[in-house]
């Protein structure tokens, strides 16, 4: 199963792990999707080009929610290695098929 959506996951790592997930996490992860779309496939817009319809207090916000995104996904998985290792597991920390 592949997980597209950041709200998505972020969503199914609060159910299925334990995680703590802020609404506001989830706000702005929303935020950061819908952002990603057009910018990824710039005909995705009614009309005009990304460029025209973003500005920089557009990227400044999208751009703390992706460091903070990355900063918990570091942490996530620093977590899971370490658990890992104190299992004396020396396979992928998730047990994923990669």
């Amino acid at each position: 199963m592949f997980i597209h959506g950041l709200r998505t996951l972020a969503e199914r790592c609060r159910e299925q792990l334990g995680m703590a997930v802020t609404e506001q996490e989830l706000g702005d992860l929303k935020r950061l999707e819908r952002d990603y779309q057009p910018t990824r496939y710039p005909d995705a817009l009614v009309e005009g080009t990304p460029r025209g319809a973003y500005d920089r207090a557009d990227y400044q916000r999208a751009a703390a929610t992706f460091e903070a995104a990355g900063v918990r996904v570091e942490a996530v998985w620093q977590a899971l290695v370490e658990a890992s290792e104190a299992r004396g597991d020396d396979s992928d920390p998730v047990g994923g098929p990669w």
